[in-house]
């Protein structure tokens, strides 16, 4: 089996050192012509993406697409023989994080998928519904954003982020195991991450909601945001 993967950068670039697949490096390119059985897409969600996608199926007319990027609920049911499998990873480790941390895989040819990156040594889970882990991997940046929220709050309330963390270690020392809370230390001015914000932004896109109004509203990064520009392409 030939895996080719478009997008090397923080997510694409361990994926291709554990599958020992080909390269296709958006900022230096240097189309590959060989023969590709599972295409692997790693380069992030902007207005042209299933475009993008659809041009590289057609050049290299893969059996199987794998969708890693982060997108709109909905996206990968736009594309033929396609399934979706976001990345569960930390900056910084995400090479150690795809083999630790199970991947998710949706779509209708989730098996083939799994069996594809379990030869990279990652563990999966599959079903059927690419939307289940569009919207599962959106959910994840939109809790993680929604603490941040919530600690910028308590700034205004004059609350000293170190309070607030010791109130939650006191919380859970006291409460059964499920209702414990994720202690989240507060990124800072800004709710930080690249893509933090902008999955935020991509989840609003298809399901808008007042909620992810107060977690942009509160992010604090204005209407030129890092965020807006993700969703403009920029």
């Amino acid at each position: 089996m030939s895996d080719l993967v478009v997008g090397l950068g923080e997510v694409g670039g361990p994926l291709r050192d554990l599958l020992q697949a080909e390269g296709h490096d958006l900022n230096c390119p240097t189309r590959y012509t060989g023969h590709i059985d599972t295409l692997h897409i790693a380069f992030p969600y902007g207005p042209q993406f299933i475009d993008w996608v659809q041009r590289y199926q057609t050049a290299w007319a893969p059996t199987l697409t794998i969708v890693h990027s982060t997108v709109p609920i909905g996206t990968t049911r736009k594309l033929i023989e396609a399934v979706h499998s976001p990345v569960n990873g930390r900056q910084g480790q995400m090479r150690e994080d795809l083999l630790w941390v199970p991947k998710w895989i949706g779509g209708t040819h989730a098996k083939e998928a799994q069996q594809v990156l379990e030869l990279g040594g990652m563990r999966c889970l599959t079903t059927l519904k690419p939307e289940t882990t569009e919207a599962m991997k959106l959910l994840c940046l939109a809790k993680y954003a929604a603490a941040n929220a919530l600690a910028r709050l308590g700034q205004e309330l004059g609350i000293p982020d170190h309070m607030v963390m010791e109130w939650d270690r006191g919380y859970n020392t006291n409460v059964e195991k499920g209702l414990q809370r994720p202690l989240i230390q507060p990124d800072g001015p800004t709710i930080g991450g690249h893509c933090l914000m902008a999955g935020v932004a991509l989840l609003r896109q298809t399901y808008p909601h007042p909620l992810l109004d107060g977690i942009l509203r509160y992010s604090n990064q204005g209407p030129s945001a890092p965020w807006e520009a993700y969703l403009r392409g920029v």
